[in-house]
């Protein structure tokens, strides 16, 4: 697991707590790195105001304020991960409220009332020998800025950038702390070294493929000046040896020379890990069910400049599959200008937009007002649209409730309930058909798609448009059954978020993900516009805070 998925995990289990205050924790670090950001702080100590009170997240709170001494167990964390910038002005914020309360009059009525509750629990302001000392330490300006901020940071319903558009400046190796790299052995064929008391062995081959300087990779763009062609037949390795905290390598035959630290090959290494940490690395997806679960909403207008909002929504959806734009309708903006956020509509035979609505001869079962059984769109195509766009122009008077189903929650149910079913799923391929309006589209793909670490890739389900399966004699029998006990868990109604779409608000969900569905007959004078967008513009555009 990443450094950046270790701190995300500890927000996504803790951050809804708010000790009394009128913010959770993930709203208040969030408001407090914004704050940072704006004061033109280095990316340390945005870092450091982010994580300052990640201390409330390792032990059990021991007043309604959480954890008093958090600031000293946090850095003490951080520390094992994170250089002296980010951990140091962490471990003195609280000792920095104690300053400024006996250095600055008045200083104590501008806290909120959890934090003067804290105060008396942290020991009230200094006596002047503490604050000496306090005055002596490297990183107390620090402190008193990261106080600044903590102090200002907890405004309700202010909306600022979300947690995961930090992973870059989490993932920073010049902000981690430099491991301890040592040789363990070194032979021909591979080296063996302890990163961090985590042995790892490497493949000479791979290292030598993986060459970070010496010419081999581009100077602006990082990436690789050769092809792996270009390598001799065999790669050895002459000599291998820890200089400056680095591994170096020579290999040979063409006296190539190489140098990793302990962050890279710490991030990069195959060998040594447990599978479960493997396999935990999925970033902050969150699956979910429809006890609890509210799509994170959001005013179009908000968002449309392509600020914090527009990253905080990008977040929103590529964590949970779904997010609701409301405000359409007054804004006069269409479902294109929704998809525009990100980038340029995904065009198909049905045209750049698409009507939802009862037609005289529909070209497609959801041109009705039948209900449809939760699905996803278009697994006929060659690549399956990414995010699916559905704007409500009119609810109508009855029916027609949309439900939306997590198929990654619905995925691993499965695969806790019965692993057969889930092997067969995604070992088998479905064929998926539709003809009209002069197309003929046919696609394959498993209706569970994971990689091959086994984790949860893509949902593929339409009961409309899979064609005739032709599996082997053998697999026909035991597939059906598979494929029934998903369909049935699909139908379960605690996996069934249902919502009434209203006029002016846009539904955006990741289509090999999020199933959607129309629950009973529906008014047919209900309307909606719909679109799609491939994934890359949501997936692979930055609205991080610091620059791309």
């Amino acid at each position: 697991m990443s450094i950046a998925d270790e701190v995300l995990e500890l927000f996504d289990r803790h951050g809804w707590r708010a000790y009394s205050e009128q913010v959770s924790m993930a709203e208040h670090s969030t408001q407090v790195a914004r704050l940072a950001q704006e004061a033109g702080a280095s990316d340390a100590l945005v870092l450091a105001a982010l994580l300052h009170d990640v201390g409330h997240f390792l032990d059990e709170p021991d007043s309604e304020f959480g954890v008093t001494d958090h600031g000293t167990s946090g850095a003490n964390w951080l520390a094992e991960r994170f250089i002296d910038a980010v951990t140091e002005p962490v471990r003195l914020h609280v000792a920095a409220k104690r300053y400024r309360c006996l250095v600055e009059p008045g200083y104590v009525e501008l806290l909120s009332p959890a934090s003067v509750g804290t105060l008396v629990l942290q020991g009230g302001a200094m006596d002047t020998g503490q604050a000496a000392a306090f005055e002596a330490e490297p990183f107390a300006e620090q402190a008193l800025a990261l106080r600044t901020w903590d102090d200002s940071g907890k405004v309700a319903g202010l909306r600022v950038h979300a947690l995961e558009d930090y992973r870059r400046l989490l993932d920073d190796r010049s902000l981690h702390r430099t491991g301890l790299v040592e040789l363990v052995s070194a032979e021909p064929g591979e080296v063996c070294v302890s990163v961090d008391q985590v042995r790892s062995r490497f493949h000479a081959v791979w290292l030598r493929d993986n060459l970070i300087d010496g010419g081999a990779r581009h100077i602006d763009n990082d990436q690789r000046l050769f092809d792996v062609a270009d390598l001799p037949e065999v790669v050895e390795i002459a000599g291998a040896e820890v200089v400056d905290g680095c591994l170096r390598v020579t290999f040979e035959p063409d006296g190539s020379v190489g140098e990793w630290d302990a962050g890279w090959l710490a991030a990069h290494r195959y060998d040594g890990l447990p599978e479960q940490a493997i396999r935990s690395a999925e970033g902050t997806v969150r699956r979910w069910e429809a006890s609890g679960f509210e799509p994170y909403r959001a005013n179009y207008g908000s968002v449309a400049d392509g600020g914090p909002s527009l990253a905080e929504l990008s977040g929103a959806l590529s964590r949970d599959g779904v997010v609701v734009l409301e405000g359409l309708g007054t804004a006069g903006v269409s479902v294109e200008d929704v998809a525009g956020l990100w980038g340029p509509v995904l065009e198909t035979n049905y045209g750049r937009v698409f009507e939802v609505q009862a037609e005289e001869r529909p070209v497609n079962l959801a041109y009705t007002t039948a209900p449809l059984g939760p699905h996803t769109d278009n697994p006929y195509r060659r690549p399956v649209p990414g995010y699916q766009l559905l704007h409500c122009l009119v609810a109508g008077g009855r029916g027609g409730r949309t439900v939306l189903v997590d198929g990654f929650r619905v995925a691993e149910e499965l695969r806790a309930e019965d692993q057969e079913a889930f092997d067969r799923l995604t070992r088998h391929g479905a064929r998926f058909r539709w003809a009209g309006q002069g197309f003929e589209l046919e696609g394959r793909g498993p209706l569970i798609e994971v990689d091959e670490r086994g984790r949860v890739q893509s949902v593929r389900y339409n009961n409309r448009s899979i064609a005739p399966l032709d599996l082997a004699y053998e697999d026909m029998v035991p597939f059906y059954r598979a494929y029934r006990v998903l369909a049935a868990l699909l139908r379960q109604p605690e996996f069934g978020y249902r919502m009434a779409l209203r006029p002016g608000e846009c539904l955006v969900f990741d289509n090999q993900r999020v199933l959607h569905g129309r629950e009973g007959e529906s008014d047919p004078t209900r309307r909606l516009q719909g679109c799609y967008l491939a994934r890359d513009w949501v997936e692979g555009r930055y609205f991080g805070p610091v620059g791309s």
